[in-house]
């Protein structure tokens, strides 16, 4: 089993041995394929580019070159138009619940085909956009068998047309395996995989094919429920498309699966009471297959919102030999990356400025490589750099290369700043007192519980208002601190409520508000009054660490839902975060069992100690 880590240290991966060395003279080839699932609400295309994550970043920094045998996709994240496919409205139910997420899926293990397909037939796909929008979808073409022909056949649309073409009775999304009287029927999906496999493996075997490939390599990189399709993606990758170790007849692995604080939340979530391993996102499928050579996860040590549980890679007690987990401060969009300089004050670089009379100022200014982000981006970029070791064609641009900055790669992964923020987050972990090594569910718990043990503190004194972050975000994201302060107010009436309970005449209806909070919520809140929160603590979370929760607060907004305030000092967002902020992350590892949903009081008593 491999042991937990954090962040600072780093990641040792596996030698993925080389599969061959091609040879120029029988022109051979090498395939590497680079897949990036983005996160939720997170798309390139339809975003400032400051909101670009982490996922967008590491593919500039993949070669796509598909003459030479590198392929690279970027893949929206749900919540966003499918762009890819020409979609230019996105699913009202991708951000809610995950909706879009297969199709997603079904369009990377398409592209793997395009790539080795391209390779072997001078760069023609076998599947174009029109084909990939069918296949990529739950359209289904009418039954043209009845025996009636004096009624004209049913028009189809051109979707239809296309799937009718390939010889598909509908598209691949929701065309799973399925069982009947104990017996496994296989899906559509699975068969039309099977077939167009098989041709083109007879093809790769004719021995006048051109260029031969060789080896096929595959890097797939995800952020939040992008992670979970990124996971499901290799899962159904060994299911469909692999066999005996080869990709149509070709000694293939996947090299790299790099993931950002993975969480599925698909269909009904944990704010629902379920644990949101529906549909395509099941347990099992999430699990880190076994050929995977390295798998590298970044998990956020302070995300507390119920609809953000995480999904380790681990799998009972510990984790599978091929996997590692780095601990993260942070909450998740400061682990993935999507947050603008400047939002809720962080983000921020002070510099000296020479006042009128002659005296030096401070002077906030924005400063995009101040983020915690970048210090998770390069990690990452480095453990899959050194997956390639030995390996002759390495698919990544080198950040100190001419390539690089005419990419803007040193800018893009902020490399300025790297060491300011590195020292930082040493700073943290140096103040917080929680031992390193720990299991990510524990590590969960502890700096959770340092996390809130600071908000309690500034909301006594000196005041959460008066923080240097609620100051910076007046001037640069006054938007953002709105909501900002709003979250602060759901925060205190929280612990005011955990001081004084309603009593048995409850005019207010507090004890309604108090039956959507974590069950140990008291405990957790008895806790964290006694843990000591020294400046250096203090001043890295009010640095650098944005509070998720209040941020959630604005989603709504601009999904146009109501939300009001009421005389319980309720916002309609609680209805989907109930619990507030006294709680623990929950924590899944390779099932449903939901492993944070209630407080250990040994394990606290011990972290307190």
């Amino acid at each position: 089993m491999s042991t937990y880590k954090s962040i600072l240290d780093p990641a040792t991966m596996r030698y993925a041995k080389p599969l061959a060395f091609p040879q120029a003279a029988f022109c051979e080839q090498i395939i590497n394929i680079g897949l990036f699932f983005d996160g939720t609400d997170n798309n390139h295309s339809f975003h400032p580019s400051a909101l670009d994550t982490n996922v967008w970043k590491l593919s500039l920094a993949y070669r796509n070159e598909p003459v030479n045998g590198f392929y690279r996709y970027y893949i929206s994240g749900v919540g966003t138009p499918f762009t890819e496919i020409g979609q230019k409205v996105a699913d009202a139910m991708g951000g809610p619940f995950g909706a879009g997420g297969e199709a997603r899926i079904v369009y990377g293990l398409l592209q793997v085909f395009n790539a080795v397909h391209q390779t072997v037939n001078g760069q023609e796909a076998r599947f174009e956009a029109p084909s990939l929008a069918a296949l990529c979808s739950e359209n289904r073409t009418p039954d043209t068998s009845a025996s009636d022909t004096s009624v004209p056949p049913p028009r189809l649309t051109p979707e239809q047309k296309i799937l009718d073409q390939l010889g598909l009775p509908c598209g691949l999304v929701g065309a799973s395996d399925r069982s009947f009287l104990g017996a496994s029927i296989a899906g559509e999906r699975r068969k039309f995989f099977s077939r167009v496999s098989g041709e083109l493996r007879q093809q790769i075997a004719q021995r006048d094919t051109r260029p031969r490939p060789k080896a096929i390599y595959l890097d797939v990189f995800g952020f939040s429920r992008g992670a979970a399709q990124a996971r499901v993606f290799v899962s159904w990758l060994h299911q469909y498309l692999m066999v005996g170790g080869e990709l149509f007849g070709v000694p293939a692995y996947v090299r790299m699966l790099g993931i950002f604080d993975t969480v599925a939340s698909v269909g009904v979530t944990d704010a629902l009471g379920s644990d949101g391993h529906n549909a395509w996102a099941t347990a099992e499928d999430l699990r880190i297959h076994p050929g995977v050579r390295n798998c590298l996860h970044h998990v956020a040590l302070h995300e507390l919102r119920m609809n953000f549980p995480s999904d380790s890679v681990a799998q009972g007690d510990g984790l599978p030999t091929n996997c590692e987990e780095h601990h993260c401060p942070g909450v998740h969009s400061d682990i993935g990356g999507g947050y603008a300089a400047g939002e809720q004050g962080k983000g921020i670089r002070i510099k000296k400025v020479r006042g009128q009379f002659g005296d030096f100022l401070d002077e906030p200014e924005l400063a995009d490589d101040l983020r915690l982000s970048n210090l998770t981006l390069k990690h990452m970029y480095d453990a899959a750099v050194q997956a390639c070791e030995g390996h002759i064609f390495v698919p990544w641009i080198a950040l100190d290369s001419p390539a690089a900055e005419r990419l803007m790669l040193p800018s893009e992964f902020g490399l300025v700043g790297h060491d300011l923020v590195r020292k930082a987050v040493e700073r943290y972990f140096t103040a917080c007192g929680v031992p390193a090594g720990l299991d990510t569910r524990e590590a969960l718990r502890q700096h959770g519980q340092r996390y809130l043990a600071w908000r309690y503190a500034v909301t006594l004194r000196p005041g959460f208002e008066k923080l240097p972050s609620v100051d910076r975000s007046s001037r640069f994201d006054p938007q953002g601190k709105e909501f900002y302060l709003l979250g602060q107010q759901i925060f205190k009436q929280q612990i005011d409520l955990l001081d004084r309970p309603p009593g048995p005449i409850d005019m207010m209806g507090n004890r309604e508000v108090m039956r959507n909070f974590h069950s140990k919520a008291l405990d957790i809140y008895k806790d964290i009054k006694k843990i000591p929160v020294p400046y250096e603590l203090g001043e890295f979370f009010d640095d650098w660490v944005h509070d998720s929760y209040a941020g959630f607060i604005g989603k709504f907004r601009e999904a146009g839902v109501n939300w009001v305030k009421t005389t319980k000092g309720n916002l309609v967002h609680i209805m989907a975060e109930g619990q507030r902020y006294m709680r623990w992350r929950q924590i899944y590892q390779g099932s449903n069992l939901g492993l944070n949903a209630q407080l250990q009081r040994a394990a606290q008593e011990g972290a307190l100690a």
